[in-house]
């Protein structure tokens, strides 16, 4: 029987009540009477049950449930006189000093106050008292009674005056980011200052969600915090907190109290992705509720269209995905799909009958796309009523080709309108204002033709190609996509389509040929263009023409040469005839005439073709941007031929031995590394690192190549390089080499470059990028090396060096604002802990994270990470997933090795000359880590802890000392009776042992001393009856712990 029940059958004010009701049953007159004498019983009656109620200990079901049926009763009877009495009689109480008292009768006073209606006279003085009462209790000890004082205040917070009840969607003035997980802060000045809001309840509020260690606690704020403007971005914040139940809470607030055109678009798109990534069911089971029921249904009334046009498509495309996905899961889950019918945006004979005409939006595009992909890639049985066939969600393969020509033609359209709209920038500014309207209307449609395009695309995999008409047709599209230009925002084309193009080619052609043949073909037409494109310099020559002036000059010229020719022929005619006349002076004479009019002649032409060269390199100059449009051109398709290329090395499953494959690497992969256009080295180094996969042996050359962009280039293309030499390493093993070639312009140092050429490692080589300085650099070092010891490809010696490393890097500061590599370490390290292997690793990557930490110097950022918050951390993963027992034995073997590394470090270096304060600060905390250590009781183990007791003792290191006293008590073993006995008596028998030798040494004569020895002989005989197991005990005194056996039971 419950406690409540208990008591309230044993009051006996019950007896009043009966002669009331006799008493009105007998007369009228008395009614008025009685009822307030009723009013007085029943007040004593509840005031006696909430005593009873307040004494009550341990938390009671049906306590709680006859708290809140009183409270039911009281707001039903309607008398706030009588709320009011039992609050002024209880109220005294919430300062009592039993907990238990306090959080009963903060919870009634609560409870109370919300049954007192909106009309309820209340004295100003005694409102006073009780809100001062109940936020004395949110400052207290006990978390029940701070989360029941919040309840209690609920109706006691004031908004700003110029914040009323609608959430303005575009104020961004306070809202947090939601890209970064949510950390618990330190220290107060970390939160959002809650001093901002004028009413102090409002800010204790805020201080108690923000900063509160209890979920209980901050879970009661969200449930009871006014929602406005300004406190809606703390209820979102919450969303990543630490505590699944807190996460849960606040979506439920959210979906109930928040409506979606109160949060702005980011708001909306991020609420969804965290909250159904979220790694707790029930997170992500309201994260959905609030999407389904609060958003779609509620606002959009089931249509999914209008629900995705309020999420932006086309800039949150990849966190929608997985959004639509789940609420077809959800509807095919639950089978009763009538309040939200999901269905393909229209029937598949209207493709035939609209064909062009069709209009798919951006919105439409997605959902048709995900809702096709899921039913057809999903069981039938798990697919429920959303299952459906080819026929039902997809049109044939021709069909389809018209539908997606129609929306790349737009789009095509549009680049060109933008491409000419871009060229002419003349006007007034009313006609520059008029033209930035168009441009902006036609980017958003250019864009919207591109996202439908590419939505087509990824739906086009999942046609049936039974039909050959349909695939060739379909095939020649995508070679035309491949092969065509764009004339506006190339990357976005290319970026967009060119990866969902391949693979639907590649699923078009899904025979090893077939795909060799047609990217070989789509290669060739690329690079045909490229040789068309190569002589723009003689074209813009040929097509040069003479201006005015020159033609005028060129008419002067031809004049000039004309006369100077008829000169020359009269000069000649004088020649021969002196000649013929034996005049030998007059010939010389005309002979130099005719030098003359040939010199006039040639100066007269170089120069008209100096000003006629000058004038056409004047052209070519003023023309030569459409030669740079052309070099573009040029870049874009040799970007399509190696993007084309890496989808055939990702969808192949041919090797590099193949001729094909192999002419691709050599004509256009590997000398496209070396382009001096950025764009190009990227998408040929993207290339050859895919091809890695495709080698049986490890390629030296490419691996060479590798290390020479790692070294060398812009740091966007080291992280390519960076990632394939990881790649590299997964593949062929942390043992993968290079021969590094070392150049050398001098002969001198020829001999010293030949010297230093080898074999170089690649994990020394990649490894000192874990402490590189760029973000993007080492991020991709985290998670190459991540994935290296993940499948075990790293040798055991090298992977607690970098296992060492990388939990520096988990704690250390450079990484705080880091968020992709401490996420990456977090999804990692308990992962790599689940095996035997990886716990050995862990085990001894901690022990040198403390070397590392305990030597680390002044100006290293390790000096400010806490070794106590790492070996907790340790500790964590090297015993998850253990049985009880041997968690005891680990927590042993870590106990001796710990003890021991202390009495190391008090005799190195460090502690004595150059950072003792460090090293001071490193012993504490390892002191304070063996305390949490739960090893086996061990006279060995506390012996050694109290050698270290006293060396810590005279260290002058007396925190630490204390720490390690606690640690020789507990490890100190418990002496049983029959121990303790045989102590005794060994310790009579040593006495008498001592009796005797005194009394053989005080002998003067032999005989006495021979007289003595047979009595030391008698004891140590008796010694030795005493106490066989303790001599034998004292024979293995070598053998101190089994840590070698536990070791060796978690490397097996």
């Amino acid at each position: 029987m419950d406690h409540a029940e208990v008591y309230i059958q044993h009051t006996e004010l019950t007896t009043p009540l009966l002669s009331i009701l006799r008493a009105v049953q007998r007369s009228r007159a008395v009614h008025a009477k009685n009822v307030l004498a009723a009013l007085d019983v029943l007040y004593e009656v509840l005031v006696d049950v909430l005593g009873s109620v307040v004494a009550v200990k341990t938390k009671e079901p049906a306590v709680e449930r006859l708290v809140q049926w009183l409270s039911l009763f009281l707001a039903e009877l309607g008398n706030d006189g009588l709320v009011l009495a039992i609050l002024a009689r209880f109220l005294p109480l919430s300062t009592a000093a039993a907990s238990h008292v306090r959080q009963r009768v903060t919870h009634i006073v609560g409870t109370l106050i919300n049954t007192l209606t909106e009309e309820a006279e209340i004295d100003e003085d005694f409102w006073a008292e009780i809100t001062q009462a109940m936020a004395d209790r949110l400052i207290d000890r006990i978390p029940a009674v701070r989360a029941a004082a919040v309840v209690a205040l609920e109706r006691m917070q004031i908004l700003p005056e110029d914040e009323g009840d609608e959430f303005d969607a575009d104020e961004e003035a306070i809202v947090p980011s939601l890209d970064t997980p949510l950390k618990r802060r330190k220290h107060a000045s970390e939160f959002m200052d809650a001093s901002g809001f004028d009413d102090p309840i409002l800010s204790r509020f805020v201080a108690l969600l923000q900063a509160d260690s209890s979920k209980h606690v901050r879970a009661a704020v969200l449930h009871k915090l006014a929602l406005a403007p300004s406190t809606l971005p703390l209820v979102i914040e919450r969303t990543r907190d630490v505590d699944a139940k807190v996460r849960k809470a606040a979506y439920a607030v959210l979906a109930a109290k928040v409506d979606m055109r109160g949060l702005n678009i980011a708001q909306r798109v991020t609420l969804l992705d965290s909250g159904l990534r979220d790694r707790d069911d029930a997170v992500r089971n309201a994260a959905l509720s609030m999407m389904y029921t609060g958003w779609l249904k509620e606002c959009f009334e089931g249509d999914v269209t209008g629900f995705l046009d309020a999420l932006d498509v086309i800039e949150y495309e990849e966190k929608l995905v997985p959004a639509l996905a789940a609420l077809f899961a959800r509807d095919a889950t639950n089978g009763n799909p009538a309040d939200v019918v999901f269905k393909p945006p229209f029937e598949m004979e209207q493709l035939a009958k609209f064909g062009d005409a069709l209009a798919l939006t951006p919105e439409t595009a997605l959902y048709w796309r995900v809702l096709a992909s899921w039913a057809l890639n999903t069981p039938r049985k798990a697919a429920g009523a959303l299952a459906a066939s080819h026929e039902m969600l997809l049109p044939s393969i021709s069909d389809f080709t018209s539908l997606i020509c129609g929306y790349y033609n737009q789009a095509l359209a549009l680049s060109q309108q933008l491409g000419a709209l871009g060229g002419d920038s003349s006007g007034s500014d009313s006609d520059a204002e008029a033209d930035d309207d168009v441009r902006e209307a036609l980017e958003e449609n250019y864009e919207a033709m591109v996202f439908v395009t590419k939505q087509l695309l990824i739906l086009g995999k999942e046609l049936d190609f039974s039909d050959e008409a349909g695939r060739r047709m379909l095939s020649s599209f995508l070679r035309q996509l491949f092969v065509a230009t764009i004339d506006h925002d190339e990357s976005l084309f290319a970026a967009s389509l060119l990866g969902p193009a391949a693979q639907l080619l590649f699923t078009v052609h899904s025979d090893e040929i077939g795909q060799l043949t047609v990217v070989t073909g789509i290669v060739g037409d690329l690079m045909e263009a490229v040789e068309e494109t190569g002589d723009q310099d003689a074209v813009l020559e040929t097509e040069f023409e003479l201006t005015p002036e020159l033609k005028e000059k060129e008419r002067k010229l031809k004049l000039t040469v004309a006369s100077i020719h008829v000169k020359l022929q009269e000069a000649a005619d004088a020649k021969r005839a002196a000649v013929s006349c034996e005049d030998f002076d007059g010939a010389a004479a005309a002979k130099a005439t005719i030098d003359e009019l040939l010199l006039a002649e040639a100066a007269a032409q170089v120069e008209f073709e100096t000003e006629v060269d000058s004038a056409k390199a004047k052209f070519v100059r003023s023309n030569r941007k459409s030669a740079d449009e052309l070099a573009l051109d040029t870049e874009s398709a040799y970007c399509r031929a190696l993007a084309v290329v890496n989808e055939l090395y990702r969808a192949t499953e041919a090797t590099m031995e193949s001729p094909l494959l192999r002419s691709l690497q050599d004509t256009l992969v590997l000398p496209s590394v070396t382009s001096p256009v950025p764009a190009v080295r990227a998408a040929a180094l993207r290339a050859a690192a895919t091809s890695l996969v495709l080698y049986h042996d490890a390629p030296g050359s490419l691996v060479f190549l590798f290390a020479q962009v790692l070294r060398n280039d812009m740091p966007a293309l080291q992280r390519v390089a960076l990632e394939a030499l990881c790649d590299g390493m997964l593949k062929f093993g942390a043992q993968l080499e290079f021969m590094d070639d070392v150049e050398s312009d001098d002969e001198a140092d020829e001999a010293a470059a030949d010297a230093s050429a080898g074999a170089v490692a690649v994990i020394d080589l990649v490894r000192p990028y874990l402490d590189e300085e760029s973000v993007k650099l080492r991020g991709a070092a985290v998670r190459g090396f991540a994935r290296l010891l993940l499948f075990a490809r790293i040798p055991a010696d090298a992977a607690a060096s970098v296992g060492a490393q990388m939990v520096e890097l988990f704690f250390s500061p450079v990484t705080e604002t880091d968020f992709e590599v401490r996420q990456c370490l977090s999804v990692f390290f308990p992962h790599f802990a689940g095996s035997a292997a990886g716990k050995a690793v862990l085990r001894a990557a901690v022990d040198g994270a403390m070397a590392r930490l305990f030597s680390a110097t002044r100006s290293d950022p390790a000096k400010s990470i806490s070794l106590y918050t790492v070996l907790q951390f340790g500790l964590s993963l090297l015993g998850a997933g253990l049985e009880a027992n041997s968690v005891r034995d680990l927590h042993s073997v870590l106990a001796d090795a710990w003890l021991n590394t202390v009495l190391e470090w008090l005799s190195s270096k460090e502690f004595a000359v150059t950072n003792v304060r460090r090293a001071k600060a490193c012993i504490k905390d390892l002191a304070r880590a063996i305390n949490l250590l739960d090893a086996h009781p061990s006279a060995e183990l506390a012996t050694l802890a109290a050698t270290v007791v006293e060396e810590l003792a005279d260290s002058d290191c007396n925190v630490a000392a204390r720490t390690a006293a606690k640690v020789v008590a507990r490890l100190t073993p418990e002496v049983e009776p029959e121990a303790e006995a045989e102590a005794e008596a060994e310790a009579e028998a040593e006495t008498e042992v001592h009796d005797a030798e005194s009394k053989a040494s005080d002998h003067g004569d032999e005989d006495a001393q021979d007289e003595g020895k047979d009595d030391v002989d008698a004891v140590d005989a008796k010694r030795a009856e005493v106490s066989p197991a303790k001599s034998s005990k004292r024979a293995q005194g070598g053998r101190r712990s089994k840590g070698d056996t536990v070791l060796a039971e978690i490397n097996a």
